[in-house]
C-alpha cells in the first residue's frame, strides 16, 4: 500500500453523530482542489507547515488530509487498525460506513492510545484522483477524535476536481 505523505496513520473519528450548524458557526472553510476535498474546521486553528499534506492543528486538536492506494477498503482499514507501531493502541475498532453514499471506515482508537487521541476516516474516492504523478483511490483523514464527527458533517468531495 502506498501512502501520498505522513507514513504513521494517526488521526481521526469513531461514531457517527449529527452536528448541528451551531457545531460549527464560525469555523474556517478549507477547499482543496489536488486532494478534491473541502470541509470545516475550528476558525482558531492555524495551517501547520510541518508536513505537505493538508493539516490544521489548534491546542484542541488537528486535522490532516492525504491520500493512499490499496488493494481493497477492507485492507487499508485493517492496516492502519493493525499498524505495528500501534498508533490507535492494543485494540482499535473499525466502522464500516458510507459517506456520501460512498464505501468509507473510521479506525477509532482503543482507551489505552492515550493523547493525542487521535482516529482515521478512509473514504473512497468517487474516481481516483492523481498527486504529483501518482494515481490514488482513497482519501485518509486523520484528526483529533474530539472534532472528527464535525468537520465529517462538512466534509464533501469536489466533484471538478483532480481526476
Amino acid at each position: 500500500m502506498k501512502r501520498h505523505g505522513l507514513e504513521l496513520s494517526i488521526i481521526f473519528l469513531a461514531v457517527a453523530s449529527v452536528a448541528t450548524s451551531q457545531d460549527t458557526a464560525g469555523w474556517k472553510n478549507c477547499t482543496d482542489d489536488q486532494y478534491g476535498v473541502t470541509f470545516q474546521y475550528p476558525n482558531h486553528w492555524q495551517r501547520s507547515d510541518r508536513y505537505t499534506d493538508i493539516e490544521f492543528e489548534g491546542p484542541d486538536g488537528s486535522v490532516q488530509v492525504d491520500a493512499s492506494e490499496g488493494s481493497s477498503l477492507k485492507t487499508i482499514c485493517r492496516g492502519a487498525a493493525n499498524h505495528k507501531m500501534k498508533p490507535y493502541g492494543e485494540h482499535p475498532h473499525i466502522q464500516f460506513l458510507k459517506v456520501h453514499d460512498l464505501p468509507a471506515c473510521i479506525v477509532w482508537p482503543s482507551a489505552d492510545q492515550g493523547a493525542p487521541h487521535l482516529a482515521e476516516l478512509i473514504v473512497e474516492y468517487p474516481s481516483p484522483i492523481t498527486i504529483k504523478g501518482d494515481r490514488y483511490s482513497y482519501m485518509v483523514m486523520y484528526a483529533d477524535k474530539d472534532h472528527i464527527r464535525l468537520i465529517l458533517n462538512t466534509f464533501h468531495f469536489i466533484p471538478s476536481a483532480n481526476k
